[in-house]
């Protein structure tokens, strides 16, 4: 499991892995972002324990908005009923349902790729956004 770093900003979002930290950081840098802070919890199975060990991390106590992104994969409501006791175990705010913010504090949000309802990860997403692309049969 990755180690939380010191949180240096109020806006944290928190992804599953290596790759989908890379992703965002691009994404949030090509969008002149740079309010929100990126940390990668590892795999799924060690959510539990870095959210836990999130809420001890030097600045926690500064972040006023938390984001959790975490793949599908094969089924969409068991990763979000995953993060939700992750959060609940860490006795943080747990949102009613994916891309619905709660009103505690932090607001929380959880974001399941591609989306809330389909099998899949980050990657599907972003094969889903080109598939009309000409160049796709060629890929």
């Amino acid at each position: 499991m990755p180690e939380a770093k010191s949180i240096t900003r109020k806006k944290l979002l928190v992804v599953e892995g290596k790759d989908a930290a890379r992703f965002f950081t691009a994404l949030l840098r090509h969008m002149q972002i740079d309010s929100i802070q990126i940390q990668d919890f590892g795999g799924k199975d060690e959510i539990h324990r870095f959210i836990k060990a999130l809420k001890r991390t030097p600045g926690f106590n500064v972040v006023t908005a938390l984001g959790i992104v975490r793949d599908a994969d094969d089924d969409p409501t068991a990763a979000f009923q995953s993060v939700c006791s992750a959060l609940q175990n860490a006795q943080l705010p747990v949102p009613p349902a994916p891309e619905q913010p709660t009103t505690g504090h932090p607001k929380t949000k959880v974001l399941i790729m591609p989306d809330a309802s389909s099998h899949g990860m980050l990657e599907t997403a972003c094969m889903n956004a080109v598939a009309d692309d000409p160049v796709m049969p060629c890929i």
